[in-house]
């Protein structure tokens, strides 16, 4: 709650799509300090552990939990072995197979991109106020 409190923070929710996301801790702990979801990203773990990839759905499309920012999803780490490459490319042929109406809006790749361009514009809207802070 201390680095999650700080308005400046960007807040990451991580849950596992194997758990009950309404009962997620992150979540609730983001909802107690961001209540509007402005500055939460929600992150939905373990698709490729779901017995039916469409139970994600609700979830990923936002009908679940409201939050602005949005919820993406990823799987766990491959078991293959190889490079982050062949990691990247073994979430990328997953998603296609089960979740190919986000298109390229979903997996680590994304989420990356995802957080750059949140990053870089945080740190625009937030200077003025981290230079009072520092």
């Amino acid at each position: 709650m201390q680095y999650i409190s700080n308005p400046l923070a960007i807040i990451l929710a991580v849950s596992s799509a194997t758990d009950d996301i309404a009962n997620s801790e992150s979540i609730k702990l983001a909802k107690i300090v961001d209540p509007i979801g402005e500055r939460t990203l929600g992150v939905l773990t373990k698709l490729d552990l779901l017995e039916k990839p469409s139970d994600a759905d609700p979830v990923l499309s936002g009908s679940i939990i409201k939050i602005q920012l949005g919820m993406l999803g990823v799987i766990n780490k491959p078991t293959v072995d190889g490079d982050i490459e062949s990691a990247f490319q073994f979430e990328t042929m997953h998603f296609r197979n089960h979740f190919s109406k986000y298109g390229e809006c979903i997996g680590s790749k994304y989420l990356a991109t995802t957080l750059n361009n949140m990053l870089k514009s945080h740190i625009g809207k937030c200077l003025p106020e981290l230079r009072v802070f520092v």
